[in-house]
């Protein structure tokens, strides 16, 4: 007689159901193998078990719990590849590519690579089959249930984990050690060209820091040995670079001897430096100290075009280093130089004062353009206007005839109207003129009338030059009466000269 479900003990069959137990693993098409047939069991409907038999999105993880009662594997029937025998591939194919990544470094970065690669891929395959022989020992232990294979999983993943980060590892410090060599190829092509004498700092940074990252690889601190071996290169560049073999390298330098530490072939009994050496440029060459300011004028040698002559600190070209005597180069030496910075025009004009004069006569008219350079005049060619009636000098505005007023009157006789008009002229083609009109009589009659009627006529004139456009400010107008003869008073042509206007130019 067939038997039924197993119905369990003290349990009513209402309260009974059946579940069957999730599959494990990928599920395949094509018909069922023999032996994969699992038989229901009854459970409690009251009892909280969670579902089984969901399959996770990722091949090898099974989510909930562990299943009520898992399929059993027949002795005859192959076993399944598991999870670690599928990470086992990708961890050899990673240390595979890590392998590869070194490629290109020379021999013996290959042959460092090869290695690497092998004791990362051994380690890997060991922790691999460590996992694999920990998730059947877990999965034997738990009834071969899917809390074994939870535990499997976890333990590949830890593996991977530690193979992926040595094989990096070795990546990482393979580079940094060829840094190293390549940072101790550039210290020593900077000791050759006399770094030890024109960068000491920067070379002796190079060489400390390229030994901390050596040592820093040595104990696998490989984040520090990167940082350190960085700090090397830049300092064994700059080394390079403020080291000129020409200037640096002393063909003459002695090697460092007994009694001499420094090997500048000065004894250390006299050698006022006797770690550091001479730097013989032959200036105070026996002291046995180095003169990195030979005048001391606050420019090193390397810098300075004249290491024996202080800079004269002017203002003028001074980071060259050298004096500057006459800066404009003028041939007046800049202590008597009025103008030092600007060259004297040697134009024959005021030229002891070391000055430029670009308008000798200041009339505004550049002396380039001026044709009369020494004489004021007028646009455009700067020389002064011909006048028919009157002569412009440097002193006074000279007249060619004689201003006429009535007798015993300030009125002026229309007779004398153009020469007005042409010293208004004139004064109007150099505005830069200021006059004082003078009138002056003869000796005839009192002196206070005399003094009197020349201010009366001055001002006259004065009044008719503003009708005609000249400035008031430009003119002043005084009366002097008799007392400013030309002539003899006694004779009547004499009197006639000494009856007269006259119009003197004033300082400006």
């Amino acid at each position: 007689m067939p038997r039924g479900p197993r119905r369990a003990r003290g349990l009513r069959p209402d309260h009974l159901r059946r579940r069957r137990p999730p599959r494990v693993g990928r599920r395949r098409r094509g018909p069922r193998r023999p032996g994969r047939e699992v038989r229901a069991v009854l459970v409690d409907a009251r009892d909280p078990v969670p579902p089984q038999g969901a399959r996770g999105r990722r091949a090898c993880r099974l989510p909930g719990r562990r299943p009520v009662r898992p399929a059993r594997r027949r002795g005859g029937a192959p076993r399944r590849r598991g999870c670690a025998d599928r990470r086992q591939g990708s961890i050899e194919a990673a240390a595979r590519r890590c392998a590869r990544c070194r490629a290109g470094q020379g021999r013996a970065g290959r042959a460092r690579a090869r290695s690497a690669a092998g004791q990362g891929l051994a380690r890997a395959r060991e922790a691999a089959g460590a996992a694999r022989r920990t998730g059947e020992g877990h999965t034997a232990a738990a009834g071969r249930t899917g809390e074994g294979s939870a535990l499997s999983r976890r333990a590949i993943r830890v593996a991977l984990v530690i193979a992926h980060a040595v094989a990096l590892a070795g990546c990482a410090g393979e580079r940094v050690r060829v840094q190293t060599t390549a940072t101790a190829r550039l210290i020593a092509t900077a000791r050759q060209h006399g770094a030890q004498r024109c960068a000491p700092v920067d070379l002796a940074m190079a060489e400390s820091h390229n030994d901390f990252a050596q040592h820093a690889l040595d104990e696998g601190n490989y984040q520090d040995a990167r940082r350190e071996a960085e700090v090397a290169e830049t300092n064994a560049q700059l080394a390079i670079e403020k080291s000129p073999q020409a200037r640096c390298v002393d063909k003459d330098a002695l090697l460092p001897g007994p009694g001499d530490m420094d090997g500048d072939g000065i004894p250390d009994d006299v050698d006022q430096c006797p770690r550091v050496p001479e730097d013989r440029d032959g200036f105070q060459d026996a002291d046995g100290c180095p003169d990195d300011d030979n005048d001391g004028d606050g420019i090193t040698d390397k810098l300075d075009k004249c290491p024996d002559e202080p800079e004269d600190r002017d203002g003028f070209e001074d980071a060259d280093g050298c004096p500057d005597p006459d800066n404009d180069k003028d041939g007046i030496p800049d202590a008597a130089d009025k103008c030092p910075n600007e060259p004297e025009d040697r134009d024959g004009f005021e030229d002891a004062d070391g000055c430029p004069d670009p308008d000798n006569d200041k009339d505004g008219i550049p002396d380039v353009a001026d044709k009369c350079p020494n004489e004021p005049g007028v646009a455009p060619d700067g020389c002064p206007k011909k006048y028919s009636l009157v002569v412009v000098t440097e002193k006074k505005i000279e007249l060619k005839q004689t201003v006429y007023f009535d007798t015993n009157r300030a009125t002026i006789k229309r007779v004398s109207f153009p020469l007005l008009n042409e010293v208004a002229q004139a004064l109007l083609d150099n505005p830069a003129i200021k006059v004082e009109i003078q009138g002056h009589t003869d000796s005839q009659g009192r002196a206070s009338s005399n003094l009197k009627l020349s201010q009366k006529r001055a001002e006259a004139v004065r009044t008719y030059l503003i009708k005609r456009s000249v400035a008031s400010d430009r003119m002043v107008a005084k009366g002097y009466g008799k007392d400013v003869p030309i002539a003899d008073n006694r004779t009547s042509e004499g009197r006639s000269q000494n009856r007269r206007v006259e119009f003197v130019i004033t300082p400006r």
